[in-house]
């Protein structure tokens, strides 16, 4: 687990660490360890929502300055073919 990384999700949402790793009766705690696989159904409470649509977000956001990225050295290699012509 990040502690550092879940610090500064919870400074963003505005609440504290232990409201996110709080169990009741509407979250669960939801562990993963890393040589084990475990795909399985679980609740979680709206800040942990949130938290994993956050990450969707920022992901999508990634992939999309990637893709920029590559199309952008495509479009230079392509001007320095025609500059060389």
């Amino acid at each position: 687990m990040n502690i550092p990384m879940l610090e500064r999700i919870t400074t963003i949402l505005g609440i504290n660490l232990m409201e996110l790793l709080k169990a009741d009766d509407r979250s669960l705690i939801y562990l993963i360890n890393k040589n084990i696989q475990y795909d399985g159904n679980h609740y979680a409470n709206e800040s942990t929502i949130k938290l994993e649509k956050l990450q969707l977000i920022l992901d999508h956001k990634n992939e999309l300055l990637l893709q920029k990225e590559r199309e952008i050295e495509a479009l230079k290699l392509a001007l320095s073919a025609f500059q060389n012509v």
